[in-house]
């Protein structure tokens, strides 16, 4: 639920305001979904298109993006094992040197 449907379940059907809070909620909408065209129209288009001119980049970024989830996910690892008191110290031991493995890879 967004705020407005919130605001309009939270009053009552007899409160004076409510008509005029659905016309804002209306307005509200509108207007987002004005803004997300906008930004989709002037932004998020002209970016890829330019982007799309450099392949080798395009390749590097999305290298990129796969080396910081494996490290997020090595992280994550060492979190919970962190977290519990009963661990395999070996096991520990290793998936810490797997997370320094993945931050070192995330490196350039």
């Amino acid at each position: 639920k967004n705020l407005m449907e919130t605001l309009s379940d939270i009053y009552e059907k007899e409160w004076v305001g409510q008509d005029m809070l659905y016309v804002q909620a209306q307005n509200n909408e509108m207007l987002w979904a004005d803004l997300a065209h906008k930004l989709s129209d002037q932004v998020v288009i002209p970016l890829n298109t330019y982007q799309a001119q450099f392949p080798e980049m395009r390749k590097k970024i999305d290298k990129r993006g796969r080396k910081l989830i494996d490290f997020d996910a090595e992280r994550h690892a060492v979190q919970q094992m962190q977290n519990n008191p009963n661990r395999n110290e070996a096991k520990f031991i290793k998936a810490k040197e797997q997370m320094e493995n993945a931050k070192g890879h995330m490196k350039f």
